[in-house]
């Protein structure tokens, strides 16, 4: 165990986790890519796979497929199937950035060394341009031969050169140019609209935050349930709680809703020009990548404004209602199951996104399971208390043992529960300092407010006293409290005098049980025990006083 206490665990958990990084396979740029229609030249292609596949661009426009072997990369990492894209790329804006003669392009193709060769040629060139050769498994795409394969091609690479070649004149670049200030500006007065809903919503959400009522769960005197007051208090605080939530997601929902137009707007106007017509290129599997957080997002939000309403009907249920005793109680446990299930959702939702994103960009399967062994392995070192943690504070939701609201004790440490989840509890004591309490360390609780409570008195008065008396006037000060309007709510039952039950030198002890509403045993007994005094004074009884006798002893003997 020492070993996991000193510097070398660090040292330990580092490695671990690199050689778990280093099992993912980090999709690398380039033209390894899946077959047309998928987030070519960004993510990995199949590694089991023999050949690759790739998209030849023309200012970000597909133009046609190639293939090529599996080979080793170069000395600077790049695939022969980048290299061969790159030099057919390169070549196609050679040409259209070339003093070109549209009318005079022709592309055709020729047999070179038993494979056909596509060229172009123009007025203003002397000899053709070589553009690419079509090999054995290029044809293979479509199921052809080279030269078949060849015939299909020269219309596609002609079409798009001169469309490259039209894209590049004043009068389509005036065009486009008009089209993006357009859309500049309807995106301005969309974002304004959009800006002007959010300041709306934050004036509901600064008044509704003013007026919120206290919650019944932060009050420790409760309220009789038929109090129309405290019922309607009870019912304003769950509809205005549910007004600050909705309006909180709406707000956040805007602001998303803003970042989403802009982000539009410029990936269309990428796309407008041929110039960057490329960026829109590496945007699209960023387009996936943001879908998915936003939607995992929102798919968050709603789960938390799921349980908020689950809380807040568990709250407003009629089972509260016919059954005051436990009222209080169901919904303080309902608060803090809330309060978990908002922890557990987040990190539940946080996975997903995690697993999805890592499908999306084609990571290995068995690397995934096998850096996720070794990741949970040193998490499990490294976050051990946290797991124990966790564990317990499971089993105290499960067992009920204490919620948001109780006064406990644990060990020696004592004071009202303010806030519990998985990990820790916190209490605030009498002296208003806030303790925190990690959950292993939680092994027995005192519950001073489960159900109900009980005040326990025992009280001491004089040896000389009429002790049936004074049984008497604790019972009828009790039994007169019991019929108190102001005090019969918090008491459960009639009060039980049972006797004598000390004989000391302070005195004779009499004991009395109040049976109470939760946290209330405190309250009624400084009123009892106010009410008596008061009732003593009028009987002539006095409390007792220690009494102690003493023994003189001569220790001197006299000799005669």
């Amino acid at each position: 165990m020492r070993f996991l206490k000193s510097k070398y665990q660090v040292i330990f958990l580092i490695i671990l986790m690199i050689l778990s990084l280093s099992l993912i396979t980090v999709p690398k740029a380039g033209g390894q890519v899946p077959p047309v229609n998928s987030l070519n030249n960004f993510l990995t292609p199949d590694q089991d796979s023999a050949i690759v596949q790739a998209t030849v661009r023309l200012d970000g426009q597909e133009l046609f497929q190639i293939t090529a072997p599996r080979v080793s990369d170069d000395e600077n990492g790049n695939p022969a199937i980048n290299r061969r894209i790159r030099k057919i790329e390169n070549r196609l804006l050679f040409i259209v950035n070339s003093n070109l003669d549209v009318n005079t392009l022709q592309v055709f193709y020729q047999i070179k060394n038993n494979l056909p060769v596509i060229y172009a040629s123009w007025k203003e060139r002397e000899r053709p341009y070589e553009i690419m050769s079509v090999t054995s498994l290029d044809a293979e795409i479509d199921g052809v031969d080279p030269e078949s394969q060849a015939t299909e091609l020269i219309p596609i690479i002609k079409e798009g050169i001169l469309q490259a070649k039209s894209e590049r004149h004043s009068d389509f670049l005036k065009q486009k140019f008009a089209m993006a200030f357009s859309l500049l500006l309807g995106i301005s007065i969309a974002i304004a609209l959009v800006s002007y809903r959010q300041k709306q919503l934050k004036k509901k959400w600064e008044i509704l935050s003013e007026n919120i009522p206290s919650h019944p769960l932060n009050d420790d005197k409760p309220k009789p349930i038929t109090d129309v007051n405290s019922e309607q208090s009870n019912q304003e605080f769950i509809e205005i709680k549910k007004q600050i939530n909705w309006n909180t997601f709406q707000r956040q929902a805007l602001q998303i809703l803003k970042i989403i137009i802009v982000y539009t707007a410029f990936f269309i106007i990428l796309g407008l020009f041929p110039q960057t017509r490329y960026y829109q290129l590496i945007l699209r599997t960023i387009n996936i990548l943001l879908i998915i957080t936003i939607f995992i997002y929102f798919s968050n939000r709603l789960t938390l404004l799921f349980i908020d309403r689950f809380m807040t009907a568990l709250e407003d249920s009629s089972f509260f209602i016919v059954n005051p005793d436990v009222s209080r109680r169901s919904s303080l446990r309902a608060y803090t199951l809330a309060q978990t299930l908002k922890s557990i959702a987040i990190v539940v939702w946080l996975i997903i996104w995690i697993i999805t994103i890592l499908a999306v960009l084609k990571v290995n399967s068995a690397s995934i399971l096998a850096a996720g062994g070794l990741i949970s392995l040193a998490l499990s070192i490294m976050f051990n208390d946290l797991i124990k943690d966790i564990l317990t504070g499971v089993f105290i939701l499960i067992d009920d043992q204490f919620a948001v609201g109780d006064v406990i004790t644990i060990g020696q440490l004592s004071g009202k529960v303010e806030n519990m989840n998985l990990r820790i509890t916190q209490l605030r004591n009498t002296n208003g300092n806030l303790i925190t309490v990690p959950n292993r360390i939680i092994t027995s609780v005192e519950n001073l407010s489960n159900g109900w409570s009980q005040v326990d008195l025992t009280l001491n008065v004089d040896y000389y006293t009429d002790v049936d008396q004074a049984i008497q006037v604790v019972n009828e000060v009790a039994q007169t409290m019991n019929q108190d309007p102001d005090w019969s709510f918090y008491i459960l039952e009639p009060p039980t005098v049972l006797g004598v039950d000390e004989l000391n030198h302070t005195g004779i002890g009499i004991r009395i049980f109040i049976k109470t509403q939760p946290l209330q045993q405190w309250p009624v007994a400084r009123e009892y025990r106010r009410r008596l005094k008061i009732a003593f004074d009028q009987n002539n009884i006095s409390i007792g006083i220690p009494q102690q006798n003493i023994q003189f002893t001569n220790s001197h003997r006299i000799n005669q």
